[in-house]
């Protein structure tokens, strides 16, 4: 075998040493603790898109004629009839017949499940036979009373005890009110989606189909809710 010269062994010396600084390099590197960690990202069960997904909740406030009034924390797409059972169920003496049980539940409504009675007092009163007197006789709020027979102006409508909010009724309960009907109640729900609460009773005037006449109408009916 032919000698090596010097700088032959010289270059052989330091391709050896690099060999080893390598390898030594590659052994440290897979031996330290926490060298190598696997991060595994799992994107299966998450929606697209931001679309809602399965495990989405909506929070809904029912107030009322129910059990147990109070928020309650509900699946995407439950359904009110699912929100009373939350609740306890209704009272004896809901009013479930005006209500839409298989309507579904909004993420931060408030649902007022109405009494009976509520139903009852929004019925106008029974005719009253007139009398004769030497003086005239006044209603309560010192207006003449209409002549039997007669519808009473919008002023002396007798205000119900259950007032109806037109920033949470739903259209059964808004039709519930004389001179509203199935058009206006849901252009009045249209309306606050689109344009936010009413602030006052007045506000309804913006709704199409809501005059001076029918507001005044249907004033003593409404109440808007802090």
């Amino acid at each position: 075998m032919t000698d090596l010269s010097g700088n032959q062994k010289r270059l052989v010396f330091l391709l050896l040493f690099a060999v080893l600084l390598g390898s030594a390099a590659l052994l440290y590197r897979s031996w330290r603790p926490g060298a190598t960690e696997v991060i595994t990202l799992d994107f299966s069960g998450e929606s697209q898109a931001g679309t809602p997904g399965a495990d989405w909740k909506v929070v809904v406030h029912l107030v009322g004629a129910v059990s147990q009034p109070g928020v309650y924390v509900m699946p995407q797409g439950a359904r009110l009839y699912e929100a009373l059972k939350e609740a306890g169920g209704a009272l004896d003496d809901a009013d479930l017949d005006s209500l839409n049980l298989a309507a579904p539940v909004r993420d931060g409504e408030r649902i007022y499940i109405p009494f009976r009675k509520e139903r009852e007092d929004l019925l106008p009163p029974e005719p009253v036979a007139s009398t004769k007197s030497s003086s005239p006789r006044h209603s309560q709020t010192g207006e003449d009373p209409a002549p039997a027979g007669q519808t009473p102006a919008p002023g002396l409508i007798r205000p119900v005890q259950g007032r109806i909010d037109p920033n949470t009724a739903s259209s059964a309960e808004l039709q519930s009110i004389p001179g509203i009907g199935p058009a206006l109640a849901e252009r009045i729900i249209a309306d606050r989606q689109l344009n936010g609460r009413f602030q006052t009773v007045d506000d309804l005037a913006r709704v199409k189909g809501i005059g001076a006449k029918t507001l005044d109408k249907i004033r003593a009916y409404l109440i808007i809710e802090e």
